[in-house]
């Protein structure tokens, strides 16, 4: 694993459907499709053009912004890379919203997944596979926590106990309580999001900073600023906003030491944004367009 990188540059992949046309058009196939699922799924496919390179950004003479405000939870955004395989998700609610599960297929095209017989309401995890993927989720009026996993690239879904009690994610309807493999224990504030599992690694967002868990104790990592985070290995990446990049920064944290990732040029990052490893390189889901920061 490396530790320090040197040179950027962002690719930006465009995406032809808007996210919030995608929802409602999703939601809708969803409910036409069973009365049960709730998971948004989509005949339309969102195509995904070859990539086009950006020159590396220069720094930004932005002032110095203030604490992100968190996204509402039912828009948090969700990306998981393993090999070829590839899948994202927004949260959803139990209480409103219908989230959105979409893989990518072999002709680099999202397409909706609406695992059936299931009332999905609030997904708190995802995780992909090279065999398929599992999502831990809020499902059914009370919003129980049930964990799925699929094989059939979501053709067929199928509970997993065992999974669910070793998952770690933030308690669906509950952002100020997250479920670990001993019990469930108080988020480091009242409002987490965006919380990343890996091995023994757990990390979140509250109130505008990253949060490891250490033994049973939450720790404050920097930068601060931050609006996501992801697991790379034992390594954690924050997405935050920094005066050095005109869009979304990426810091490595890794044990006692931290380090430039990358910038994504152009990142809203007012609005919800996930990050994902995915090789040697990071992926930015951010509004329309899925970038890949790359570094040597």
């Amino acid at each position: 694993m490396r530790s320090t990188r040197t040179g950027r540059r962002a690719v930006g992949i465009a995406a032809i459907v808007v996210l919030s046309v995608a929802v409602v058009a999703l939601s809708t196939l969803a409910l036409s499709h069973t009365r049960t699922a709730r998971v948004a799924a989509a005949d339309e496919r969102m195509p995904v053009p070859a990539p086009s390179e950006t020159s590396s950004p220069s720094p930004s003479t932005t002032p110095t912004p203030t604490t992100p405000a968190a996204a509402p939870r039912a828009e948090e955004r969700f990306l998981s890379f393993s090999g070829a395989s590839a899948w994202r998700a927004t949260a959803g609610s139990c209480e409103g919203a219908a989230p959105v599960l979409q893989r990518l297929d072999g002709r680099g095209e999202w397409v909706g997944i609406a695992p059936r017989g299931q009332a999905i309401g609030e997904i708190v995890s995802l995780d992909a596979y090279a065999d398929g993927a599992e999502f831990v989720a809020g499902v059914d009026t009370a919003c129980t926590p049930v964990a799925l996993r699929t094989f059939t690239a979501g053709e067929a879904w199928a509970p997993r106990p065992d999974s669910l009690a070793r998952s770690r994610y933030i308690t669906p309807g509950a952002a100020d309580v997250v479920h670990t493999r001993t019990g469930d224990v108080a988020a480091p504030c009242a409002a987490a999001s965006g919380l990343r599992a890996r091995g023994e690694v757990v990390a979140l967002i509250c109130d505008g900073r990253a949060w490891s868990r250490t033994g049973d104790q939450w720790q404050p990592l920097a930068p601060a600023d931050a609006v996501a985070v992801a697991v790379d290995d034992t390594d954690i990446l924050i997405g935050h906003r920094s005066p050095e990049c005109a869009g979304l920064a990426v810091t490595r944290v890794s044990g006692d030491a931290s380090s430039a990732a990358g910038c994504a040029p152009g990142v809203d990052s007012s609005l919800p944004v996930a990050i994902a490893p995915r090789g040697d390189d990071i992926v930015v889901w951010a509004a329309d367009d899925i970038i890949e920061v790359r570094t040597p």
